[in-house]
């Protein structure tokens, strides 16, 4: 793990661990049902004391992590880092491939945060299923893996790229 991923995965620990102190909270917007907050923060100005200030980190300026706690809630958002056209590719297609698939995931959203390529939402009820150590260690994992696997990505296409553009300059060259 490089120097600059090892700070950025510590500092989203401990970030984490502090946001990730929920409780069962019934909304008081929606006739008492428990409704993470903030989801609802942007819905109702009344209850903004709920929702704490959002943390913002950053490995760089293209690699981001906006964390929004609140009282029975708490959002994680990360921007993948993309430096040219392919990275926007691999990534909106890497994002799409999990927001597809959040059902199973369970603590992943949908949809995205506007900005953001990924989005994790971790509840109150969530930490009563799950360990608060393994969430934790979930999105650390995801962080650390999700660069690897869209380099891997790149690589592999760049190599098939290689491979298509050979080929067919072999055939081009027999038909001359």
């Amino acid at each position: 793990m490089s120097s600059t991923l090892e700070g950025y995965t510590n500092a989203l620990r401990e970030v984490l661990d502090v946001s990730l102190s929920l409780q069962d909270f019934p909304s008081e917007i929606v006739e008492k049902h428990n409704k993470p907050e903030v989801e609802l923060h942007g819905y109702n100005k009344t209850t903004k004391n709920l929702v704490l200030h959002p943390i913002y980190l950053a490995r760089s300026d293209k690699e981001k992590c906006l964390v929004e706690p609140s009282v029975n809630s708490c959002r994680i958002s990360f921007l993948l880092k993309k430096n040219d056209e392919l990275d926007i590719l691999i990534a909106s297609r890497f994002s799409q491939y999990f927001m597809v698939r959040a059902d199973q995931f369970q603590i992943l959203r949908r949809k995205a945060v506007t900005g953001y390529d990924v989005s994790f939402l971790i509840t109150n009820e969530h930490l009563e299923k799950y360990q608060k150590k393994e969430l934790i260690q979930y999105i650390i994992d995801f962080v650390g893996n999700v660069e690897k696997d869209l380099s891997d990505i790149k690589l592999n296409i760049i190599s098939q790229a290689r491979k298509s553009a050979t080929f067919y300059a072999k055939q081009i060259s027999k038909d001359i």
